[in-house]
């Protein structure tokens, strides 16, 4: 399927927000992670941070992908 300009535009933008998003999240989780009070919770906050991290690069790479 070829995308047109103005689909490629939406996507592009839906992309977007979704990376700004993933982004923040993962900073949350790793402050959240660096203020927690035991080994187990502050574990859990970076397991989350990474998970969020590499969203952010799968993200990118459909980008790239469909976007150029």
């Amino acid at each position: 399927m070829e995308l047109t300009d103005n689909m490629k535009e939406w996507f592009r933008n839906l992309l977007d927000g979704e990376i700004e998003q993933a982004k923040g999240a993962a900073e949350n989780e790793s402050a959240w992670a660096d203020g927690s009070d035991d080994g187990i919770t502050s574990a859990m906050h970076t397991m989350n941070s990474i998970e969020n991290e590499t969203y952010v690069k799968f993200l990118e790479s459909l980008k790239e992908k469909y976007l150029g």
